[in-house]
């Protein structure tokens, strides 16, 4: 093998024989190479002018435009390079126009509210000056009342004040305040004493035992009253009195006779006695044995009232 290169080598002609071919090769595959390079160019370039002047060049545009991510922008001459695709420029825009919808509903509402806080703000100024005329009115009216029941309960102080027995010798019995037992003048039935199925409660004044237990077994003020008036005097005689025998000045009739101060001191003192029997405090029952001639004066006027009913019938 050694021995046929060197042979080769020795042999000038063989040399540029073979340096020949290898230039004709090389020639041969650069021709070759440049008709490819060429016959592509020529592919490309039919390509080319069959899309410009194809209809549907401009779907396939759109089809690239629609096909582009919304952040990204196409970088081919064809599209317009470095320009917003159209899709997401009206996206924008009718975002945009939606914004500005907004803001003018926002800006509406907010001027609504402020009127309507204006208005509420006019209606509360107007509502605190009516209460502030109800306080004072109510201020007012709760004194002009206190000062009507001041008025009448000085009357009733009045009316107690003036049925009381004028000496104490009429009632043969000492103060209803007082602690100590009644005189006692002789030959006369001690308080309270009984005798034939009756009591004494003072002044000659005898009921009948069974009575006088119902009306001590009264929790009523009231009722306690009316109910020994009514047994001291009897309903047809208890109507033709009253208790301080004065005239009503709300009334044209004439004043009645005031009842006998014998009589109205026994129920007083029988009244006392009934209170202090309650285990009340000094100053309560005083307060409540003042409310007699009250008491008696309703009683009066209810009888007065239904003998006039019985005779409208």
């Amino acid at each position: 093998m050694e021995e046929g290169l060197v042979a080769v080598e020795k042999n000038p002609e063989a040399v540029r024989e073979r340096s020949d071919l290898k230039k004709k090769a090389k020639t041969i595959q650069a021709a070759e190479g440049n008709e490819k390079r060429k016959s592509l160019m020529r592919i490309l370039e039919e390509k080319k002018a069959m899309k410009k002047t194809s209809p549907l060049l401009a779907n396939e545009q759109k089809r690239k435009r629609e096909e582009t991510p919304p952040d990204s922008f196409s970088d081919s001459d064809e599209d317009g390079g470095g320009v917003v695709p159209q899709r997401i420029y009206d996206e924008l825009k009718l975002k945009y126009h939606q914004m500005q919808r907004k803001m003018q509903d926002l800006k509406q509402d907010a001027a609504n509210s402020k009127e309507k806080f204006a208005q509420l703000n006019k209606s509360k100024c107007e509502l605190e000056l009516e209460l502030a005329k109800y306080r004072e009115a109510n201020l007012s009216l709760q004194q002009s009342l206190d000062e009507v029941l001041k008025q009448l309960f000085s009357q009733r102080s009045m009316m107690s004040q003036v049925s009381e027995p004028v000496t104490k010798s009429t009632t043969l019995a000492t103060s209803p305040n007082s602690e100590s037992e009644p005189l006692q003048l002789p030959n006369t039935p001690r308080v309270l004493e009984k005798k034939d199925g009756k009591i004494h409660i003072g002044n000659e004044v005898w009921l009948r035992e069974e009575v006088w237990n119902k009306i001590q077994a009264t929790r009523k003020d009231s009722l306690y009253v009316k109910e020994l008036a009514v047994a001291i005097w009897g309903s047809s005689e208890l109507k033709q009195w009253s208790v301080s025998g004065k005239e009503c000045p709300t009334k044209n009739t004439e004043a009645k006779p005031p009842l006998t101060p014998d009589r109205l001191g026994t129920l007083k003192d029988c009244f006392y006695r009934w209170l202090r029997a309650q285990d009340l405090e000094k100053a309560e029952v005083d307060r409540r044995s003042k409310l007699v001639g009250f008491f008696i004066s309703q009683k009066i006027q209810d009888l007065n009232k239904k003998d006039k009913k019985n005779l409208e019938k």
